[in-house]
């Protein structure tokens, strides 16, 4: 259970650091993650299906492709930093403010879109985010996980912002 303290201490600085970011750093981040699940939608399907038993590979592959341009096209161009709206007769203004460090558990069902979808959320409003995968789909998730976060490196992103339980169990995600 150290190792959870660890991560979790370690997603809060990386979320003190990413919470400064821009809107345009922001959106071109969730973004990236959403074009790196879309472009790599056939090899991530391939292993879900192989590890998890379940589903089919074209299925997964549709899912992912899907899912990444839908939560994208629904994301682009809101905003998520600063000042989102005022109300001048109220004097009121409505401010961007992350909440935390996201817990996300991953059903064994799509993983990768789950992975995909929580990080975008996350990272758009400001949070870090820790993943518990099923045990079921450790090993897909880990792949994915690592295949964003290359991604991301052109981006500078603060380290641990985005982590994965590597030995997930019950105890772990609880």
């Amino acid at each position: 259970m150290q190792n959870i303290d660890n991560m979790i201490k370690d997603a809060r600085t990386a979320m003190h650091v990413w919470e400064r970011s821009d809107q345009e750093k922001i959106d071109s981040v969730v973004r990236e993650i959403a074009k790196a699940i879309y472009d790599n939608a056939e090899k991530l399907s391939e292993l879900t299906v192989k590890e998890t038993k379940l589903g089919n590979i074209e299925y997964n592959i549709s899912q992912d492709k899907r899912k990444a341009e839908i939560i994208w096209h629904s994301l682009k161009g809101k905003k998520s930093v600063g000042i989102i709206s005022e109300d001048k007769k109220k004097n009121m203004l409505l401010l961007a403010k992350p909440v935390g460090v996201v817990g996300a558990v991953l059903p064994v069902t799509i993983p990768v879109t789950n992975f995909m979808a929580n990080s975008m959320f996350s990272l758009k409003c400001g949070n870090a985010i820790i993943h518990a995968p099923h045990p079921s789909a450790k090993n897909t998730i880990a792949f994915t996980a690592r295949l964003v976060l290359e991604a991301l490196k052109k981006f500078n992103i603060p380290e641990n912002l985005i982590q994965v339980i590597e030995e997930p169990s019950k105890e772990a995600t609880q």
